[in-house]
């Protein structure tokens, strides 16, 4: 239930007497799955049913009219494996949510930051369980996630279109996040040669299955390069 109608790139909010009739539906109790991106919803429609439902995976936007704060003081949302979020606004939404108890069950995290640098250092140590983690879009520092550690469990990290250039692929060289990754989206940012000149050094202490460095600023020697270097990789460099 998203707020996206008319042309794509208009957000239309539903009115406050449908979002209640849709939160009425006595057939939410059931509900495994809720994208509500854009859409309106309170805290004080979301939680209940978080309380009342077998929710898992659940997608939203957050401001500071949203009901992400009332999401993160909740004891429900314990409940949730997949969590993708965009936030939006003047305030800091990362730091309550890195610093909530409740998503310490998260597997899979989605965040999408429009007007605000997120501070990435400590975003390793509350989620000790998630496997995926998706930054894509986001034009932050990703030296601070790197060697802030934790994130033991992550196989599968997507940071595509994050402006992330040469040193910052040196960085995450060197981390020793890059051996437990099996997948690597790092598509379309200003990557050269020298930054994977960094990745070839470390290729022999990594596992991957996936390497995505397409549409960025390699020459054909430095493509050449990477795909000798990962030669049990499916290397995609466009």
């Amino acid at each position: 239930v998203t707020g996206v109608g008319g042309s794509g790139s208009v957000h239309h909010r539903a009115s406050a007497e449908t979002i209640d009739r849709f939160f009425a539906c006595p057939t939410l109790t059931q509900l495994e799955v809720l994208d509500f991106w854009q859409a309106g919803a309170t805290g004080g429609h979301l939680v209940p049913v978080l309380e009342t439902a077998p929710v898992f995976a659940l997608r939203l936007s957050a401001t500071e009219e949203s009901p992400f704060d009332a999401l993160l003081r909740s004891p429900h949302a314990g409940k949730l494996e997949i969590l993708r979020v965009g936030l939006y606004g003047e305030q800091d939404l990362l730091g309550p949510m890195v610093t909530s108890p409740h998503l310490q069950n998260l597997r899979a995290l989605e965040v999408n930051s429009w007007s605000r640098g997120l501070e990435l250092g400590t975003l390793g140590h509350a989620f000790p369980r998630l496997e995926l983690l998706i930054l894509s879009g986001n034009f932050v520092r990703f030296e601070p996630l790197f060697a802030g550690g934790g994130l033991g469990r992550l196989t599968d990290l997507r940071i595509a279109n994050c402006g992330l250039r040469d040193e910052g692929f040196a960085a995450l060289a060197d981390s020793p996040l890059l051996s437990r990754l099996t997948t690597l989206d790092a598509s379309n940012n200003p990557l050269t040669d020298a930054g994977a000149a960094a990745l070839v050094a470390a290729a022999p202490r990594t596992r991957l299955a996936v390497l995505d460095v397409r549409d960025n600023q390699l020459t054909a020697r430095g493509r050449a390069e990477l795909l000798n270097a990962f030669p049990d990789t499916r290397v995609l460099v466009g």
